[in-house]
């Protein structure tokens, strides 16, 4: 029964990380693009966060977003109802969206997720466990009906241009291995000596992290300290960490991820999860981040000498 809630637990997870990513990338795109869009999203506050859920529940109540009310306000059911309960709300209950918005955190509850789907009116809220949420490599949102037949690929957070066949296939792949993991209780440990060479023979079907890219390995095979996943030769062939954030410019924005991670800034080649803390997502880098992050790193190592 355990392993059963588990596997439910991680199908949940996989498909809520897709739903993120497209209101996240929404989210970006809006205030890039409309200058209609409120001041209250675009630099917000926690009193601006407040106003704004007024405004937007005052403008334009739906029943469907009713259950995101409630999960957020504690209680609600007609507009009448939501205004007061957004009322009498505290601001400080708007303070981890308002840290996620201005990218102080990586991670924020599903609620404030949801809260900010309904905030920024977007299409495909709120979430629905069994709905596809795909996001292509540039990531701009698609719709299964857009995606040519025949195109594959996917990291985790992001199906990338996949049709609607293949992407079944892929996590019905994945769902099989955990599952196959967690009945036996199997923990893979890595081996001092490293594969050498990250060549597929057919025979692996795990992979490990090492440093800056995953390596193929056997599932027999027993190794120390390090985490072995299912294999995925996506992640195999596109996913890097970028070791040199020096090379990071402005038109990385759309291919480049980003993590705070044990205080350091990492940056990686597709979204999803950290490597080697499953916890963390990785986000879109923004120009916001390459100017606080690289541009001024690089100009304070310049004073330095």
């Amino acid at each position: 029964m355990n392993s059963i809630k588990s596997i439910s637990l991680l199908i949940l997870v996989v498909m809520f990380a897709d739903y993120e990513s497209l209101i996240v990338l929404d989210y970006q795109k809006k205030i890039a693009a409309n200058n209609a869009f409120p001041l209250s999203l675009i630099q917000p506050t926690p009193a601006r966060l407040k106003a704004e859920c007024l405004a937007v529940c005052n403008k334009r109540f739906e029943r469907k977003d009713e259950r995101t009310l409630r999960a957020f306000f504690g209680e609600g059911g007609d507009k009448g109802a939501s205004l007061q309960a957004i009322n009498r709300c505290d601001v400080d209950k708007f303070r981890p969206l308002n840290n996620f918005l201005k990218e102080s955190t990586g991670t924020t509850d599903p609620k404030n997720i949801e809260l900010l789907a309904w905030l920024i009116d977007f299409k495909d809220r709120p979430f629905e466990l069994g709905k596809k949420y795909i996001v292509n490599r540039l990531g701009e949102p698609k719709r299964p009906e857009d995606i040519p037949v025949g195109k594959t690929g996917r990291t985790p957070g992001a199906v990338i241009g996949q049709s609607k066949g293949s992407q079944t296939k892929v996590r019905m792949a994945i769902i099989a291995v955990v599952t196959l993991i967690i009945v036996s209780g199997v923990t893979y440990l890595l081996r001092t000596n490293k594969p050498s060479a990250p060549s597929l023979t057919g025979r692996e079907a795990c992979m490990f992290w090492a440093e800056d890219h995953y390596q193929p390995i056997s599932c027999a095979q027993k190794l120390e300290n390090i985490q072995v996943i299912a294999l995925d030769s996506e992640r195999i062939n596109h996913f890097r960490k970028i070791t040199r954030s020096d090379t990071i410019t402005p038109s990385a924005v759309g291919s480049v991820w980003y993590v705070k991670y044990r205080g350091n800034m990492e940056y990686y080649t597709s979204g999803g999860y950290h490597p080697t803390d499953l916890r963390l997502r990785l986000l879109p880098i923004t120009d916001y981040i390459i100017r606080k992050h690289i541009h001024s790193d690089q100009e304070a190592g310049q004073i330095s000498k």
